[in-house]
């Protein structure tokens, strides 16, 4: 029988930036695995239930997660198997075997804690046992706090995300250590499924850590994939090289791309660069479009985050960008960008801003905001032509983020009039 064992994010998740404004943090791949994914290795079962941020509620069962609010307001979840006791572990931790048995041997009312790394910031609740599914939600939501908490201080294993840049950094990191271990726990350098098709001028090369290639996977003639490299089901790679990245299911890639991670279902389909980045789900980067990732004087990379340009302790950083963004064709991106969902960037001299705001439509003098009603066209498009349907759940929160981010474009659109 499972254990009673859920995951909750608080709102702090959201500094992350773009990547977690349509998607539970758990579902954000770091390194060969999302966090769920990791989670489920650790503690040796499904992860199904979650206390998500309320935006995200109607949109859980898209991503196979049972809504543990909504279970707690009906006086219990109805499986038996988080009503009772339940072991709550935040969605944005990367699991780790060497502080499992100290999570899983909390009592109720017990919870750990790892500094925030920033100041006088009150400490992160990593992990907590709580008496019910109510009391549970009360703790995710700030409302309560455990009884006794115990903080984790210079422990390994505690790598709690909290930071845009750190999915870069993270992923960089566990991307080989994960791929060692194989598709079905074996230990081959190359694994590809029986269905791909890998023609036979391309290059597979192993020598800096494994290459998984998964099922209905197109590798075109010429194209070279260096290790550690995972290859998404139903991707094609269309020639260039991929070094060190992971390219999600249904992606379609060219060009040289290091050390970066493209979420499900999105284009690089041209040459250019991209470079120590992180890209979203349905994103469409137009012929010659390149990101920096170095700065000229080799210094640290500052990236935005909550309001305003914080250092990340990275001199190889390039960019954020989230679901639904398009660049024109020729797009330069900066070192340590940030591109808010459904940006559409085009018609701007030299590098795009450092930051975008979420649904910018152009950049420069002459940028505005996007219409909903045509970004909601081009969106479903989109969507169609790979034979997937916009959801009315997902379609809302889509909506809900034009709405929350209208402040912030209008900022953002005032500055660049006035040339800022």
């Amino acid at each position: 029988m499972e254990r009673g064992l859920l995951i909750f994010e608080d709102q702090a998740i959201e500094q992350i930036g773009p990547l977690v404004t349509a998607r539970p943090a758990s579902e954000l791949m770091v390194g060969g695995l999302t966090l769920r994914e990791r989670l489920a290795q650790v503690c040796g079962q499904p992860v199904r239930y979650a206390i998500a941020r309320p935006c995200l509620q109607a949109v859980l069962p898209e991503w196979g997660l049972t809504d543990q609010r909504r279970c707690a307001s009906q006086h219990g979840c109805g499986a038996g198997a988080v009503d009772r006791a339940p072991l709550c572990i935040h969605a944005a931790w990367v699991a780790d075997t060497r502080i499992w048995p100290q999570i899983d041997a909390l009592e109720p009312g017990e919870g750990l804690t790892v500094p925030a790394g920033a100041g006088d910031a009150p400490d992160l609740l990593l992990a907590y046992r709580a008496d019910d599914c109510r009391e549970a939600c009360r703790i995710a939501d700030g409302k309560a706090r455990p009884a006794k908490l115990t903080r984790l201080e210079g422990e390994p294993g505690t790598r709690l995300l909290r930071h845009g840049w750190e999915l870069v950094a993270w992923s960089g990191e566990l991307l080989g250590e994960d791929l060692e271990r194989g598709a079905d726990g074996d230990r081959e350098s190359i694994w590809t499924h029986q269905s791909a098709q890998i023609h036979e001028s391309a290059v597979l090369d192993a020598a800096g850590g494994p290459i998984w290639i998964g099922e209905d996977v197109r590798i075109a003639p010429f194209t070279t994939i260096e290790g550690p490299a995972r290859i998404g089901a139903g991707a094609r790679v269309l020639g260039g090289r991929i070094a060190g990245s992971v390219i999600g299911a249904g992606c379609r890639v060219r060009g040289e791309v290091e050390r970066s991670v493209m979420l499900n279902w999105s284009n690089k389909a041209h040459d250019g660069f991209l470079g120590h980045a992180y890209v979203g789900s349905w994103v469409n980067l137009g012929a010659g479009t390149t990101n920096s990732d170095l700065k000229n004087t080799y210094g640290e990379v500052r990236m935005w985050e909550a309001g305003a340009y914080r250092p990340t302790g990275r001199r190889k950083l390039g960019c954020l960008i989230g679901d639904h963004v398009k660049t024109a064709i020729g797009t330069l991106l900066p070192t340590g960008g940030v591109i808010g969902v459904g940006a559409q960037l085009f018609g701007g001299a030299g590098l795009a801003p450092r930051w975008v705001p979420a649904f910018a439509w152009g950049l420069g003098a002459r940028a505005e905001a996007i219409e909903w009603a045509s970004f909601l066209r081009t969106a479903r498009t989109v969507l169609e032509r790979r034979g997937q349907v916009l959801s009315a759940a997902a379609q809302a929160l889509l909506e809900q983020t034009y709405e929350n981010t209208q402040g912030e474009r209008t900022q953002w659109l005032g500055e660049r009039q006035r040339g800022s």
